[in-house]
């Protein structure tokens, strides 16, 4: 709108001048707003995620998790939560036991390409260093509506070629 002041009032310069400053200010507000998730806290310092690990898994990340990323999104009344931490077959095997009951779906098997597809689907919010689940991911372990929420779905995998184990979890009421 202000573009089109500018345009009509382009002969009384002051008017001219206000109208092109409004409407470089909406426009470089427009961008701040669009490139920045404002419904969302991210972290990639491990120190800043071991509370959420902790909270995740019962336990504190050990020395051999080297590294932890960590990225919350809320919206409304839905929430989505992904993590990824370096990979240790001692503490995934406790993540699995303090997590049960889980189910696994298997590379090759319909489920698999079930939750894989719904993953990339529903992923327009996820941080761009989370690894969807792919040749490198042998299986995916998972639950749904294991919250006091109207839906909430769990999945757990691990990316063997990157040495990563990668955590979503989302719900709705």
């Amino acid at each position: 709108m202000s573009i089109v002041l500018a345009i009509v009032s382009r002969k009384k310069k002051i008017r001219l001048a206000i109208s092109i400053t409004l409407a470089t200010v909406f426009i470089i507000a427009t961008c701040l707003l669009w490139t920045n998730d404002l419904a969302s806290a991210e972290t990639t310092e491990r120190e800043k995620a071991i509370s959420a690990f902790e909270d995740n898994f019962g336990f504190k990340p050990p020395n051999s998790i080297k590294q932890i990323k960590l990225k919350n999104y809320n919206m409304y009344d839905a929430s989505a939560h992904w993590m990824a931490f370096t990979y240790d077959s001692v503490v995934f095997k406790k993540i699995l036991n303090h997590d049960q009951p889980l189910d696994t779906s298997y590379i090759g098997t319909q489920k698999y390409g079930e939750i894989s597809s719904s993953l990339k689907q529903g992923c327009a919010n996820c941080p761009k260093w989370l690894e969807l689940p792919n040749s490198n991911t042998t299986k995916i372990f998972f639950k749904k509506d294991f919250l006091r929420h109207s839906s909430s779905e769990y999945y757990l995998w691990v990316d063997s070629k990157k040495k990563m184990v990668f955590l979503e979890v989302s719900y709705f009421d």
